[in-house]
């Protein structure tokens, strides 16, 4: 009998508390609420494998870590995918609903496109208006700020 990795029940682990949190926190970025989840459940995890249990680092928990960490960083990349894609966004609401070609140009022009993720930067507090022009909000700030750690983290440029 095979058992999985603890690296698995973890990354379940973030993905049941991420979709709770998710469906509770509704103007929350989905995407940094992950991280945050993540991270949590993370943290937690190698924290009590060091500290309480005095497990020694051997190289079965390093492989469970660096295995938890890049099930999470595919997730973050399906998840960025499924958010920031044309294509994406096209196929679901086609999934949902047939569309002629004309109700896609005009739903899916660039100034749609623009218009809907302002909206939703707007909606999630990302962006505010102040004197008539729009900037970043501090959470955004502290996004940009968190990116930059994880793309730094996983050798990522920018």
């Amino acid at each position: 009998m095979t058992v999985l990795p603890d690296a698995i029940w973890m990354f379940a682990a973030s993905l049941v508390l991420h979709v709770g949190l998710a469906r509770v926190l509704t103007r929350v970025n989905r995407l940094l609420l992950f991280v945050a989840c993540g991270a949590t459940v993370g943290g937690s995890w190698i924290a009590c494998q060091l500290l309480l249990a005095g497990a020694p680092v051997d190289i079965t928990f390093l492989r469970d870590v660096l295995l938890f960490a890049c099930i999470c960083e595919f997730y973050i990349i399906l998840m960025m995918f499924s958010l920031a894609s044309v294509s994406a966004s096209i196929v679901h609401r086609m999934h949902r609903e047939p569309m002629t070609e004309a109700q896609m140009e005009a739903e899916y022009s660039s100034e749609e496109m623009v218009r809907s993720r302002l909206e939703r930067l707007v909606n999630t507090g990302y962006v505010i208006e102040t004197d008539g022009q729009l900037v970043l909000a501090d959470k955004a700030h502290r996004s940009v700020r968190i990116f930059d750690f994880v793309r730094a983290f996983f050798g990522h440029g920018r």
